[in-house]
């Protein structure tokens, strides 16, 4: 089931994240997120239990993914396409693009949102601890 992020979602939202990417973000960063007005974003839950969760903000007329992320154990069972789906719909709504930055090295992320649509549009260098970033952009 997708249900829509809340502040009280921060605690566990850090924990996968910090399961899923080297560096990790404070319970603190995502509920400031969630709570300025501009943050948004959808979780996959399951058994009373967030599988995997993505988390945009808004920026003019713009959508923003700021960070997407499945639990290990949920990986490679349709939550992120059920996820990606999810935005893509509210974005048509507004008429607003989605964009996004993804490491150069993260072919399994490249693929997923290749198969959604989406279109490398330029390269960010270094941008991820000396990783570069593709930028990558899905049209309303």
């Amino acid at each position: 089931m997708i249900e829509n992020l809340t502040v009280d979602d921060s605690p566990e939202l850090a924990q996968i994240y910090d399961e899923s990417f080297p560096d990790s973000w404070s319970v603190e960063t995502f509920h400031k997120m969630l709570s300025d007005g501009m943050g948004f974003g959808y979780k996959f839950i399951e058994n009373s239990r967030i599988c995997g969760f993505i988390l945009c903000r808004i920026v003019c007329d713009e959508i923003e993914i700021i960070t997407f992320a499945v639990r290990n154990q949920y990986r490679r069972n349709g939550i992120g396409h059920q996820l990606l789906h999810k935005l893509t719909l509210y974005a048509q709504q507004r008429a607003a693009p989605i964009f996004l930055e993804v490491a150069k090295d993260n072919a399994v992320a490249q693929s997923l949102y290749t198969e959604e649509g989406y279109q490398k549009i330029s390269v960010r260098k270094g941008y991820y601890n000396g990783t570069d970033a593709i930028v990558m952009k899905l049209s309303s």
